[in-house]
C-alpha cells in the first residue's frame, strides 16, 4: 500500500483496484490514521463477490496482485533476512580501505513478527520454501521449534520496485547515494516479452481463451497459473490430456495390476503445481515433446503424492527419472518399492536407533534445543532413503524424547 503512490505504481491505493491472490478485487475506499502520529493503521476497503478466482464478468482488469495471509489463522514467525556481507563486489580492491568500512549493515536482518500461512507448522526443520515475492527460505535447524518458527533467507529475489525507487531517490542501499530524482521508465524485458506471446497465443487460439477462464473459475487456479497453462496449445492439451487420465492406483490394500482407479481431475491446483513449478523448468527453451513425459506419467506421479503412496522427496525423486528416461512412475513404485513407510513396527526400531546413537544431542533437545527434532527426523529419512511418513516418525521421536 502507498497512500500517495506515483502513476506506475499499481499495488493498493486510496481509490484504487488490485486482486487479492486466489480471492477477489478490492477497492481501497478508506484509510484510517492514528490521530496522534497520523500513522495509517487500517485501510477499509470493499470486494466485489463476482470476482472470485481473479475473474471479472465485466472484463475490467487490474495491474496489481497482492499477496495475502489471513490474520486470523497466520502463524507469526521469526525472519532472518540475509544479504550480501559487503556494500561494494570486490572490497579488497579498494585500496587504502579496511574491509570493514564495506560491512553491509543490512546483511542479516531480524523481523521478530512477520506471518505466514498455518500450513508449514508441522514441516520439518531444514524444509525450503519459496515465499511467494519475498525470497527463497528455510526453517531454521537450530532454533525454530514448534510454536515459535524461525525461517531463514537463502536466496534474494529481483525486486524490480526496490531498484526503481532507489534510483528514484526514495530509498537508500547500503553505501550508496542517491544520484536521481527521476523515476525510470519499467524496463521491457524477456519476462514481459513471453506474457505477450501468450496473450497473442489466446487471441490467435479461442480454445486457449476459454481454458484460461475456466481454469480460474472451475479449478480455482491462480491467473499467473492459468496464464502460464494456456499460453500455448501443446502445453494446454498436455494439461487437459492429464486432467483425463486415470492411473491404477497403488499402496496399502491396492493391487498395482488394478483396483481403484484415480485421476489428476481430482485435484488440479496439484496437478497445475507440478507442471508450472517443474515440468516447465525442464524445458530449457525446447518444447515440451523433446521430453519424454506423458500426460499420463505425470498424472500418475500426482496421484501417487496426492494419496499419500509416496512422500515429497520420493516423488521430486521419480520425476526427475522420469525427465530423463521417461519412467512410468507407477512402475518405479512397485519395482524399487518406494511406497511412504508408516508402520509404527518398522519406524519405532530406526527411532530409537537414532536417539540411542546420539545421547548428547538428546539431553541438548531436553534442555531446550528443540530444533534439534529437525536433526533426527533427517536421520530417520536419510536411513529410510525418504520413504518414512514424517508424521509418524515425528511423533515417534517425541514420544522416545519423553513429551
Amino acid at each position: 500500500f502507498m497512500e500517495d503512490p506515483p502513476a506506475d505504481f499499481f499495488r493498493l491505493a486510496p481509490g484504487r483496484e488490485v486482486r487479492l491472490r486466489y480471492a477477489y478485487f478490492i477497492r481501497c475506499e478508506e484509510v484510517v490514521k492514528d490521530p496522534q502520529t497520523g500513522e495509517v493503521v487500517e485501510l477499509r476497503c470493499s470486494y466485489d463477490p463476482a470476482t472470485r478466482g481473479g475473474n471479472a464478468p465485466d472484463g475490467r482488469k487490474v495491474k496489481g496482485t497482492i499477496h495475502w495471509v489471513s490474520a486470523t489463522e497466520a502463524l507469526p514467525v521469526e525472519i532472518r533476512l540475509y544479504d550480501r556481507l559487503f556494500t561494494l563486489p570486490d572490497p579488497e580492491a579498494e585500496e587504502g580501505k579496511d574491509l570493514t568500512e564495506f560491512l553491509n549493515p543490512e546483511s542479516k536482518v531480524i523481523l521478530e513478527r512477520a506471518w505466514v500461512e498455518p500450513s508449514v507448522a508441522d514441516d520439518l526443520a531444514g524444509t525450503r520454501y519459496q515465499f511467494e515475492r519475498q525470497g527463497y527460505f528455510m526453517t531454521d535447524e537450530v532454533d525454530s521449534r514448534p510454536g515459535a518458527l524461525v525461517f531463514n533467507r537463502i536466496v534474494t529475489l529481483r525486486d524490480t520496485w526496490g531498484r526503481r525507487m532507489e534510483k528514484a531517490g526514495r530509498r537508500e542501499g547500503p553505501g550508496e547515494k542517491n544520484v536521481s530524482a527521476e523515476t525510470p521508465k519499467p524496463r521491457r524485458d524477456r519476462r514481459n516479452t513471453a506474457k505477450e506471446a501468450r496473450e497473442r497465443a489466446r487471441e490467435a487460439h479461442p480454445e486457449l481463451a476459454a481454458r484460461y477462464v475456466r481454469y480460474q473459475g472451475e479449478f480455482g487456479l491462480s491467473e499467473e497459473d492459468a496464464d502460464l497453462l494456456t499460453g500455448s496449445l501443446e502445453l494446454s492439451d498436455f494439461f487437459e490430456a492429464a486432467l483425463g487420465a486415470a492411473s491404477p492406483g497403488i499402496g496399502p490394500g491396492k493391487a498395482a495390476e488394478g483396483g481403484d482407479r484415480v485421476s489428476a481431475s481430482s485435484n488440479p491446483s496439484a496437478l497445475a503445481n507440478w507442471i508450472v513449478n517443474d515440468l516447465l523448468r525442464e524445458l530449457k527453451d525446447r518444447p515440451l515433446s523433446a521430453l519424454p513425459v506423458t500426460p499420463e506419467h505425470m498424472a500418475a506421479l500426482v496421484a501417487l503424492r496426492e494419496e499419500g503412496v509416496i512422500s515429497q522427496p520420493v516423488a521430486k525423486e521419480i520425476f526427475a527419472e522420469m525427465v530423463a528416461k521417461g519412467v512410468d512412475p507407477r512402475a518405479q513404485v512397485r519395482e524399487k518399492g518406494l511406497e511412504k513407510i508408516g508402520d509404527v513396527s518398522v519406524l519405532k526400531p530406526l527411532v530409537d536407533k537414532v536417539l540411542t546413537s546420539h545421547p548428547v544431542k538428546v539431553q541438548e533437545y531436553r534442555d531446550g534445543k528443540t530444533g534439534l527434532m529437525g536433526f533426527f527426523m533427517g536421520q530417520i529419512m536419510r536411513e529410510t532413503q525418504g520413504k518414512a511418513d514424517p508424521k509418524v516418525v515425528q511423533e515417534l521421536i517425541r514420544q522416545g524424547l519423553g513429551e
